[in-house]
């Protein structure tokens, strides 16, 4: 072969470009900072401090501006961390390959092929540009990382190859018609590319929470303005008060909080094997109600396995061997051992060090091996196994004999006679019949099954030859993959398998996995159906064969666009537009490609299935944690605000001071706020049906936050005014905000403890709720904590505080254990429910 000229190549370049992928410049990096704060919660925050600068304390806006900071520091380290761990796209592709330049053979750097030229290549090389076939030799190509078949494809003379596929067995020459973004590989990346970045569930719900928080601080303002302008306070002094008790509405610590418990949650992952790219992912994970899923390699180990030996004198069955070449002590009768010994010679595949070879052959090599069967001579000649064919001769000398392995019904097309076991007997159409009968059977299980023959001639010959006995092989499901579906479908969720392989093997792969009676649905009829009529046909099915790429991202975007929550599961290039388009898409981190990796929200290091069920139970117990912080931090600053409205309604001074409404926000709340994000699972969790996402995150919490108010706003007026007039008898000006204060001393200490104790009303439904050791710890360091600020000179000067007496202790604490009143205000009909 000759090839085109270095002038013609030179010209080709020019006009077509490199033949590489360009990644479009997304600005990663700085894509990775803005997302940390792009939340209308941290907006809502950045507004608070803006207004703390200008009309209130500068140390507030500067202690809500840090509270910012840790966040985004929190946020982007881990996420950062993720990144790091995940290998560039490129690097799936081999570097150099060798081309025929101006009639010679030479090795080129893969990123300057162009058009036209011709390529060749050897077992185990990497396909590196689309092209036609012009040339093969046994060449059998390995295209389960672009389609997802998982059976390698024999190629031969004006066949298409494809970039990023892999090279099994065999020989190839082929001349490029494509590079680059020109490929099927580039296309399907370019798809990637063109796609947004799905938000999450939880980031949705947050940005409603924001939206409702940001009316209620309206309304609050608007109220409070009217109140004190008809009271006669001062429109400016109402201006600012109204504003710095709007602002105290906001939880300032929330969103801290809030990733330093989806951190610690992907610390957990970390420690199963598994690498959270964006924090939210494992949150999202717990909302999934529906998971879509790749076969080959994800559900199946991606590595073929002789399962049974058959032969008409008996036969064997075979556990999953992998490629574990240690001895297997099993007796075989004399046409199991003619068998064995026929697919050992009659196989091009190599097991001893590198592991080369199509993968059936590897798998018969195994089996061959393990059973200690080694060639007795090499044969000398051979006939190629080919699509057409579908059958492999080979011929050795030494022996004198013929040996042939291929698809059942072709094989004994070719078959006159048969070993019984004990002699060579004539073949008849009944024994054809019954040998075709077993095939089947092995084939509907989704099996691979090769029927094995041979003959005695001086010469290679396929006539007249007498059949041994038949192997069955299969891509065996991962052993850990059923009961992890088990669990998935206790759990409520939809499991739907996308893949490109046959709907037979699918369809099999999904009975032993534990889907009852699933139903399936070819790729190409997927694509003559409208929206509304392919939503009734996922509906329908749970098994898709067949699909493309586009098949799979039209699959997850309409399910989506329903409402649901989708998670995606893949290892191959064909899988990366779907895993970028769902809401955590999650690859395989050994056997996957670079490509899904690169996209996935999740990747599981270990390439362990069952690792899902622990992220989909790690998920859920952190949406229940944030749902139970998020009601503790809202129902305390909303107790803060209801004693400063009913304070203020009757006429009374500030009841509390601005710093002391942000010590109680930031330091008092966060710590028993983060323990809360730490709370155990409930036993159940995984038994339950994932969450109604139409169900809004402040509808759940409502209830609980206006009942915390209601007793709380109660409670600190009766503390308040017993202070104020211990305050008043004393000449103790309270509109002089510098002056220490025991009326804002009991309701600050009040509040602190009702909130404390709050902390326990929050986690009712959880058993042996003061036994939670985390939280103990965190409310004891906020009481101790309260306690030096109020006895120790320099905090009591600081939050102007007055030392407590015993009795006005004990008013304090019956006041604050109103605190369990409020779930049994919530579980009542009290608002209605």
């Amino acid at each position: 072969m000759r090839g085109i000229s270095s002038t013609q190549a030179r010209n080709l370049y020019s006009k077509f470009g490199p033949n590489s992928i360009v990644k479009k410049n997304n600005f990663k990096f700085l894509k990775l900072v803005f997302r940390q704060f792009n939340s209308l919660f941290v907006y809502v925050l950045f507004f608070a401090a803006f207004v703390s600068y200008f009309l209130s304390d500068k140390l507030d806006a500067y202690i809500i501006l840090f509270i910012i900071l840790i966040n985004f520091i929190v946020g982007f380290l881990q996420e950062f961390k993720a990144e790091r761990a995940i290998a560039s796209l490129k690097s799936m592709l081999k570097p150099t390959c060798n081309v025929y330049r101006d009639g010679k053979l030479i090795n080129l750097a893969v990123e300057f092929l162009v058009p036209s030229d011709v390529v060749s290549l050897s077992e185990g090389d990497r396909i590196p540009a689309d092209g036609k076939v012009l040339q093969a030799v046994s060449a059998r190509v390995d295209e389960a990382a672009l389609t997802g078949e998982s059976l390698p494809q024999s190629k031969s003379e004006l066949d298409q190859v494809y970039k990023g596929t892999l090279l099994m067995s065999g020989r190839l020459f082929f001349e490029v018609t494509a590079t680059g973004a020109r490929t099927e590989f580039g296309k399907i990346v370019n798809l990637v590319q063109s796609q947004g970045e799905p938000q999450s569930p939880l980031a949705l719900e947050l940005n409603r929470l924001a939206l409702n928080l940001t009316v209620i601080i309206i309304f609050v303002f608007a109220v409070l303005f009217v109140v004190g302008f008809l009271s006669g306070v001062g429109v400016i002094e109402m201006i600012i008060t109204s504003i710095a008790l709007s602002v105290s509405a906001i939880p300032e610590g929330l969103p801290i909080i809030l990733t330093l418990t989806l951190a610690f949650g992907a610390q957990v992952m970390a420690r199963k094997y598994a690498v959270v790219r964006k924090m939210n992912a494992v949150e999202t994970l717990g909302a999934t109600d529906i998971i879509c899923t790749d076969k080959t390699g994800t559900l199946t180990v991606n590595q073929m396995s002789a399962t049974h030996l058959w032969t008409l004198d008996g036969a064997h069955d075979f556990k999953y061997l992998g490629l574990d070449l240690s001895p297997l002590k099993l007796k075989l009768n004399k046409a199991q051992s003619h068998t064995v010994e026929i697919a050992n010679i009659c196989n091009n595949a190599q097991v001893i060090g590198d592991v080369l070879g199509d993968p059936t052959e590897v798998a018969l090599k195994v089996l061959s091996h393990k059973l200690q069967f080694h060639p007795k001579a090499d044969y000398d000649s051979e006939i190629a196994f080919s699509s057409d064919r579908k059958m492999m001769t080979v011929h050795s000398d030494q022996a004198e004999c013929s040996y042939v392995k291929g698809a059942c019904e072709v094989v004994l097309s070719h078959c006159t006679e048969y070993f019984d076991g004990k002699k060579i007997c004539k073949m008849d159409k009944s024994l054809k019949n019954q040998i075709l009968s077993q095939a089947e059977v092995f084939e509907s299980n989704a099996m691979r099954v090769l029927a094995f023959a041979s003959k005695k001639t001086k010469k290679i010959s396929e006539t007249k030859l007498c059949f041994y006995g038949l192997i069955a092989l299969q891509d065996p499901p991962r052993k850990e993959v059923k009961p992890a579906v088990k669990k998935i479908l206790a759990a409520g969720i939809q499991l739907k398998i996308v893949t490109g392989d046959a709907l037979p093997t699918a369809l099999s792969i999904a009975k032993q996995i534990g889907l009852k009676a699933p139903n399936g649905v070819l790729g190409a009829q997927l694509q003559a159906l409208n929206d509304e009529d392919l939503l009734k046909v996922v509906r329908q099915n749970d098994v898709f064969a067949r699909t493309s790429p586009s098949d799979k991202y039209r699959i997850v975007e309409l399910l989506q666009s329903q409402g649901h929550c989708v998670a995606v599961f893949g290892d191959g290039v064909n899988d990366a537009p779907a895993l970028k388009v769902a809401q955590v898409g999650v690859a395989m981190g050994i056997q996957g490609t670079e490509a899904s990796k690169e996209v996935a929200d999740l990747v599981l290091q270990n390439d362990n299935f069952a690792s899902i069920s622990v992220a989909i139970y790690e998920g859920r117990r952190i949406y229940n944690n944030i749902v139970v912080f998020i009601r503790y931090m809202l129902a305390a600053n909303f107790s803060s605000i209801s004693t400063l409205f009913v304070t203020l309604l009757f006429g009374f001074p500030l009841p509390i001071l601005p710093l002391q409404i942000l010590w109680i926000n930031v330091a008092t709340d966060a710590l028993p706020a983060l323990a809360l994000g730490s709370l155990p699972a409930k036993s159940n969790i995984m038994k339950e049906a994932p969450r109604d996402r139409k169900i809004s995150l402040f509808s759940q919490i409502k209830p609980f936050v206006y009942s915390a108010a209601l007793v709380q706003g109660l409670c600190s007026f009766l503390i308040f005014y017993y202070g104020y007039r211990f305050d008043v008898a004393n000449a103790i000006n309270l509109n002089d905000f510098s002056l220490p204060s025991k009326a804002r001393t009991l309701v600050f200490t009040e509040i602190v403890f009702f909130e404390l104790l709050l902390v326990y009303a929050c986690i009712s439904d959880v058993t042996k709720r003061f036994r939670v050791r985390f939280v103990n710890f965190a409310v004891l360091i906020s009481v101790l904590v309260q306690l030096f600020l109020i006895y120790h000179p320099t905090t009591q000067s600081i939050f102007k505080l007055v030392p407590l007496a015993i009795q006005d202790w004990i008013l304090l604490l019956g006041l604050a254990s109103s605190a369990f009143l409020v779930p049994k205000m919530c579980r009542s009909r009290f608002w209605g429910k």
